[in-house]
């Protein structure tokens, strides 16, 4: 499958902005009173939000290269670009995964000046980190949030 990267519009961060995804990846949906916010962060940038399309030109999900894939209590000293990503709900759970990550990582290679990339992963989440891990990602740290959530650090050097 080819995948293609443009930057995202502002009509694309709206729906995404209202994703619903299923328990337990409802952990990543963005509250209503948050949508305004997200949709302003996608747009922003320095955050660097890309849609995903897939060869049909079917909309699959978006990404992020910098500092938006952080969160706060990570150790994010080692140089590296960050990267995240999103799945459109209806795209989850399809074994599309490891294909997508990697045509992020090609297109990321391509526009970037370092080969070092590294993924933030919320620690229940074993089906991101399986489709990171067979990109060639492995886990350099754990941490827990303020808010209590625990959370994976994953560098590809």
């Amino acid at each position: 499958m080819v995948y293609t990267f443009q930057p995202i519009t502002p009509q694309l961060a709206k729906i995404a902005a209202g994703w619903q995804y299923p328990f337990p990846y409802d952990f990543y949906n963005i509250p209503k009173g948050r949508q305004r916010f997200a949709v302003r962060g996608y747009l922003n940038p320095n955050y660097a939000y890309h849609s995903i399309k897939d060869e049909n030109e079917t909309w699959i999900g978006i990404c992020t290269f910098g500092a938006d894939a952080r969160v706060a209590g990570g150790d994010y000293s080692e140089t590296a670009i960050d990267i995240g990503l999103g799945l459109c709900p209806e795209h989850t759970g399809r074994g599309m995964g490891t294909a997508v990550v990697a045509a992020i990582l090609d297109f990321a290679t391509a526009n970037a000046d370092t080969s070092v990339f590294r993924a933030t992963i919320a620690s229940f989440n074993r089906r991101s980190q399986r489709v990171f891990e067979k990109n060639g990602f492995h886990r350099t740290q754990e941490f827990m949030t303020s808010a209590g959530v625990n959370f994976q650090v994953w560098i590809k050097p």
